[in-house]
């Protein structure tokens, strides 16, 4: 399924689930068995081969010395109930050495060995990661909009922002993950949707458990319905009443809203003006619509020569409707939805027309081309706001869009859910 993953999809992903870059305990079972271990000992000018003998001997674990190192450099040292790590620490140190455990034996050898040991190269494929859909803004809704425009105009004055990039998700992971450490011989580096990364086993195994949570939440699907309603102000008072003032806004809880929505809709006096619903992955700046759009004659190029003259329509387009423009993001405990939101509702006439051209004598039974005068009443609402999932964003307005009856209220209701899906929610 296709997704939509920005740079700041990703980080939200890191900030609300911080344990994603912290070390989990993947340790193998050798490991556990020299993080346990404790031993005793006293060395005194005892070469490193002797002393790795005896740490084997003592702990009956597979410790061994590095064909590459030096087995005579002298050891002095001594103590008691000491953990087998701190032991294992000096004792390769004061030998200038250095050692490494993985799940099959713990090694002491040189620092360029142990190094070379630890770096292990980890391919990921992140093709569904990268490449997948892209926005899908609403047209305007304006009278004098080009006919061919989006909205354009960024949600809260931002930039829209594009899918992520593999080299993109590179760079993310290395300014997240062990962050300063990615000179040689670590590296990563990404080549057609696949990642190339070296580095320890335990940060590649992290980065490996961020990118199945960020597939997990990248695959669940927001669904976003909107309705526009008309209440009488009695009944604007028993549903919304928390509300103050004209244009006043409020966030519902799941409960809330279900128990206002039930009483809605028995309610005698609302009559229900447009309902929307659109899906869209998280990130993904989708839009819904409901209306018509009507051509009209708004002006003549008119053109006259040696007493003949011709007059070409030129048309205009007035859009007629109801349409909400979202990009819904979800929290990474999807419990809440963030949204950016463009709201419009245009009701528009097309009844009023004037003749084209001055009111002078004309042959008889021709007249004047008409030229239509069309008017709107609209209402228009761009914000950010986080709702709780299967909660509302409620917006009241006042005097809009209600013909003669201006005592009443329009109510939009935008309720983000986020669906079940394969993947998790």
């Amino acid at each position: 399924m296709p997704t939509f993953l920005t740079r700041r999809f990703c980080l939200l992903i890191l900030l609300s689930v911080p344990a994603l870059a912290q070390a989990p305990d993947e340790r193998s079972e050798l490991e556990r068995k020299v993080d346990d271990s404790r031993v005793e000992f006293q060395f005194l000018s005892t070469p490193i081969g002797k002393v790795v003998e005896y740490l084997a001997r003592r702990t009956e674990l597979p410790i061994r010395l590095s064909r590459q190192a030096s087995s005579d450099a002298r050891v002095t040292f001594a103590g008691r109930d000491v953990p087998l790590r701190r032991a294992l620490r000096w004792t390769s140190y004061l030998a200038g050495l250095d050692y490494f455990v993985d799940e099959r034996e713990v090694l002491v050898g040189t620092a360029a060995e142990i190094e070379a040991r630890r770096v292990v190269l980890r391919t990921f494929d992140v093709r569904d990661l990268a490449f997948g859909a892209s926005d899908s803004p609403g047209p305007d809704f304006r009278l004098d909009a080009p006919d061919e425009g989006g909205l354009g105009a960024a949600f809260g004055g931002v930039a829209d922002e594009s899918p992520i990039s593999t080299d993109l998700l590179a760079t993310l992971l290395e300014e997240n993950f062990e962050s300063g450490t990615w000179d040689a011989p670590y590296s990563i580096s990404a080549r057609r949707g696949v990642l190339f990364a070296r580095h320890r086993p335990e940060v590649l195994e992290r980065i490996a458990t961020f990118l199945d949570e960020l597939r997990r939440m990248a695959s669940a699907l927001v669904t976003v319905e909107a309705r526009l309603l008309s209440l009488g102000p009695a009944e604007w008072e028993r549903s919304f009443r928390r509300a103050e003032g004209a244009d006043a806004t409020m966030v519902l809880d799941a409960a809330t809203w279900e128990a206002v929505r039930s009483r809605l809709e028995s309610a005698e006096d609302v009559v229900r003006l447009a309902e929307l619903r659109t899906t869209g992955s998280p990130g993904q700046r989708v839009h819904a619509i409901e209306g018509e759009w009507k051509t009209y004659v708004k002006d003549f190029d008119s053109q006259v020569a040696q007493g003949a003259g011709v007059a070409d329509s030129i048309v205009g387009i007035l859009r007629d409707g109801t349409m909400i423009d979202v990009r819904p993001v979800p929290s990474g405990d999807g419990k809440s939805v963030s949204i950016d939101l463009v709201a419009r509702a245009v009701r528009g006439d097309l009844s009023r027309s004037v003749p084209y051209g001055p009111e002078d004598a004309r042959p008889e039974g021709s007249r004047a081309p008409p030229i239509d005068l069309p008017t709107a009443d609209a209402l228009s609402l761009l914000t950010r706001v986080r709702v709780p999932d299967r909660g509302a964003f409620v917006a009241t307005f006042v005097n809009a869009m209600t013909g003669e009856a201006r005592d009443r209220r329009l109510v939009l209701v935008v309720e983000p859910r986020l669906e079940e899906t394969e993947g998790g929610r």
